[in-house]
């Protein structure tokens, strides 16, 4: 009935892309170190890209670019998520 293909971490330019691209559509912007830090903690799981990057365009106070304030606060909750499922 479901076909499961396993995909592994991704490369550090498609992690990259992963994170930013779809956050470009939706106005996100990410600072530099912001970015880092997000990338980090991801550590080319899809999943955790995703979790991440919905955290961080759910947060409204950042303004146009996220700072390291903003992706900490991201992956924190982006943590809870992961905990719960």
């Amino acid at each position: 009935m479901f076909t499961y293909h396993e995909i592994g971490e991704l490369d550090g330019d498609s992690t990259r892309d992963a994170l930013v691209l779809p956050g470009q559509r939706a106005g996100v912007r990410y600072t530099p170190e912001a970015l880092d830090e997000l990338l980090a903690h991801a550590s080319g799981f899809p999943f955790f890209l995703q979790v991440y990057g919905r955290c961080r365009a759910d947060l409204k106070d950042a303004g146009d670019r996220a700072v390291v304030r903003d992706t900490t606060t991201a992956t924190f909750e982006g943590d809870g998520l992961r905990s719960t499922g």
